[in-house]
């Protein structure tokens, strides 16, 4: 491979890495007493952290959704 072949086939990979990094973040869906949606905290490296902050914080409905879902597309 040439440099700029190599140059191109390295930005990909990066791009693919990241946006697989980038799909495993993941947000709190919090839920009011009906269960409709309320508010979205998002940005959790993993599910498990997302669920330590929603317990920390005393939610008692939530749901983990992947931060894509969860932020607003503007």
């Amino acid at each position: 491979m040439t440099g700029p072949v190599r140059q191109v086939a390295a930005a990909r990979m990066r791009t693919a890495a990241a946006s697989t990094w980038r799909a495993e973040l993941r947000g709190v869906l919090i839920l009011d007493a009906q269960g409709a949606p309320e508010r979205v905290v998002v940005a959790f490296a993993d599910e498990a952290a997302a669920r330590s902050w929603a317990e920390a914080h005393q939610v008692g409905a939530y749901r983990i959704v992947p931060a894509e879902l969860a932020e607003p597309s503007w």
